[in-house]
């Protein structure tokens, strides 16, 4: 699953889980351009110098996903600098939970506007370059949180299955050009949001997964750097569950 000559945009990757993506990527021989926003610049830039450091060519785009002037101008400066996006991987992403009794509109408008808004934003910025070149892989993290009911994720759960509505119609609209579109619904992963849980809540968790354990980031990460590879051409308008049977 060569990603030789492949040039990859990846959101949220300045640490956690998109960073994995990153790094995993950048071993299959993608220059890997890292995004994040401003308030995680610094180990933004960091984790850039780190792969450049070990043989890859890494670029760091700072920019806020939800903001549609940010993303134009990171996603040109990227394809002045590299030449080209062939794979886009929305990552970015944040998590409020909250019963719907004591649910805050402002909350609502953030989650959304980063899974949502992000995913967007980014989609129509590289898309344009995908469709002249005839070529394109549009990966998107979601959850199978939107795939499922579960207290208190309403703004979460909202974001996540809203992003799988839009991969089908970008799917729909890119087949015609080369350029495919699948999403990735994640169960729970041992690393970012998923290590703030109390380890009751934990063991309550892997009570529900049929695996007993939390995914590791590298299980992940192997899943995405196949759906970006050629192997995954005829790949396309799916959403693959990674949640150890979780949601079956």
């Amino acid at each position: 699953m060569s990603l030789a000559g492949k040039v990859c945009l990846i959101t949220g990757s300045g640490s956690g889980l998109g960073l994995c993506l990153a790094e995993m990527l950048a071993q299959r021989g993608a220059a890997v351009i890292l995004n994040d926003h401003s308030h995680s610049a610094d180990a933004l830039r960091e984790a850039a110098d780190r792969l450049n450091a070990l043989g890859h060519r890494c670029f760091a785009a700072v920019g806020d996903v939800s903001d549609p002037a940010q993303v134009d101008a990171f996603a040109q400066e990227a394809l002045r600098i590299l030449g080209k996006i062939d794979i886009l991987v929305n990552n970015a992403g944040i998590n409020i939970d909250s019963l719907i009794e004591r649910a805050q509109f402002a909350d609502w408008t953030a989650v959304l506007g980063v899974h949502l808004n992000g995913t967007f934003n980014c989609t129509r910025a590289v898309f344009g370059s995908m469709k002249e070149r005839r070529f394109g892989r549009i990966i998107n993290i979601s959850s199978v949180v939107g795939l499922t009911g579960i207290p208190g994720t309403a703004y979460y759960a909202t974001a996540k299955a809203g992003v799988l509505g839009f991969t089908r119609a970008i799917a729909a609209e890119g087949a015609q050009h080369n350029i495919t579109a699948n999403a990735v619904a994640l169960g729970y992963v041992d690393v970012g949001m998923g290590t703030r849980f109390s380890r009751a809540k934990r063991e309550q968790i892997l009570q529900k997964i049929p695996l007993r354990r939390f995914a590791q980031p590298e299980e992940i990460a192997g899943v995405v750097a196949f759906l970006a590879s050629d192997e995954a051409a005829y790949i396309t308008g799916s959403v693959i569950n990674v949640s150890g049977g979780f949601h079956m």
